[in-house]
């Protein structure tokens, strides 16, 4: 049977997937963050770019957004760095680019984190990552283009 009072409030209209142009890192974090406030339930964001795009940017405003008060940095060279929340809980911030096998990306508690379910888990270059099953998760991908860049959403359940 179909909850009518759902269908009403837009619960069935929302889009899963979602595109904009923005100019600038300013632009580039409200509309990440935008996305994070629509998709508050999300706990695993997975972010695709080339070099340069932008991929920590956002995150680095996803978690201001979040509660996060301390310097978020890029984990290029550590691969993880780990944030504290309000609440009790804990972002994970992985940054895959230099992974290069299972065993590696196994051993640096992507999969605790993921099996958390009071854990935010943000990764950079998820691609590197084949053979893990995310479950439910948003993909962002942000391209660079001649005016700024655009970022695509899709949302998996």
């Amino acid at each position: 049977m179909i909850n009518r009072r759902k269908i009403n409030r837009g619960y069935y209209q929302k889009p899963a997937s979602a595109s904009t142009a923005v100019t600038g890192p300013a632009g580039l974090v409200r509309a990440v963050v935008g996305q994070w406030r629509r998709w508050p339930e999300c706990r695993v964001w997975l972010f695709r770019g080339d070099l340069g795009a932008g991929k920590t940017t956002a995150i680095r405003g996803l978690l201001r957004a979040a509660g996060v008060r301390q310097t978020v940095t890029s984990p290029t060279f550590s691969l993880l760095r780990t944030y504290r929340l309000p609440g009790r809980r804990t972002a994970y911030h992985f940054d895959a680019y230099r992974v290069k096998s299972r065993s590696e990306w196994a051993g640096i508690g992507l999969l605790e984190a993921l099996a958390d379910p009071r854990a935010l888990v943000l990764v950079e270059w998820p691609e590197r990552l084949r053979g893990l099953r995310w479950g439910p998760r948003v993909e962002t991908k942000i391209t660079i283009t001649p005016r700024g860049r655009k970022v695509a959403w899709r949302k998996f359940d």
